[in-house]
């Protein structure tokens, strides 16, 4: 029988299974969710902020056009230009380039920010600013990636801990069901040896029970066949007491004491023994017919 040490254990097989699939479901959804979402805010940003510079170029060009020579002077109009694009647009700074990408200081424009990630930006392609197809300046706008960042991380924070409590579900739930099962199983199994183990020994005490019956029967038919020796023996010993005492009775009741009398009297009477039989007064004369009576 299969000894529960010895037995294949499924939870642990299946836990080698389900490790690497829950490790890849916690890696997909707490690393490759967030970096897929940075990815594509990130590429947004820098394309919404290469659509600003354009914007901002194209308003520039306006200004230009009135006197190309004299725009990158006209601060006070560029602030008009400034303070109806800038704002609710998430611009960090925004900088104005001349035609030798010399940035124009009093072009430069910075939003003041707040944050753990205030000074990071994101850029885009720089806006050129055209006139009759010539390159006058360019716009180069950063925008804020504060907000960006916050988001960014709070999804992957979010990701992680849901990567991390699906791994755990997925990883934890088949394996505990597989585990109440086997333990269901190995139960029934060491119930069922219990029972195999107890009819065992049952048989073996049946079979002991059964030699103890043998050994009896044998000694009572043993017993049996002394008993009719014995009361054969008994029989024989009982015939010959009745004989004996037969024997006994006869013995008593007959004259063989008068023999020795006899032989008494003849040893005594020697060489006359003749006389003795015929003439001895005390012998009676003797009879030959009396043997007969005597032996009777």
């Amino acid at each position: 029988m299969v000894q529960s040490d010895k037995q294949i254990s499924i939870s642990r097989e299946l836990s080698k299974k389900l490790f690497p699939m829950t490790l890849g479901i916690c890696l997909v959804i707490a690393f490759i969710f967030p970096g897929t979402y940075f990815y594509l805010e990130f590429n947004r940003l820098k394309k919404e902020s290469g659509l600003y510079s354009r914007q901002l170029a194209d308003s520039i060009r306006l200004l230009a056009a009135g006197s190309p020579d004299l725009w990158k002077y006209q601060a006070t109009k560029y602030s008009e230009i400034i303070d109806g694009f800038a704002p609710n647009k998430g611009i960090l700074n925004i900088a104005v380039l001349d035609e030798q990408s010399h940035p124009i200081s009093q072009f430069s424009h910075s939003e003041k920010t707040q944050g753990l990630f205030r000074q990071l930006g994101i850029s885009g392609a720089p806006g050129q600013i055209l006139f009759n197809n010539h390159k006058i300046g360019e716009i180069r706008i950063r925008l804020a990636a504060d907000d960006f960042l916050a988001k960014g991380l709070m999804v992957f924070a979010v990701c992680f801990a849901t990567g991390v409590s699906l791994s755990v579900l997925v990883y934890r739930m088949p394996l505990g069901v597989v585990t109440r099962l086997e333990q269901r199983v190995l139960d029934r199994t060491r119930e069922l040896e219990s029972q195999v183990a107890a009819k065992e020994r049952a048989l073996a005490d049946l079979a002991s029970a059964q030699s103890a019956l043998l050994e009896m029967s044998r000694a009572e038919g043993m017993a049996e066949v002394a008993t009719g020796v014995l009361h054969n023996v008994g029989n024989v010993l009982n015939s010959v007491n009745i004989s004996c005492n037969l024997i006994m009775n006869q013995v008593h009741e007959s004259r063989i004491g008068n023999v020795a009398k006899v032989a008494d009297l003849v040893a005594g009477a020697g060489e006359g023994l003749g006389r003795f039989l015929t003439e001895d007064p005390g012998a009676g004369r003797f009879r030959p017919t009396w043997f007969p009576v005597l032996s009777a």
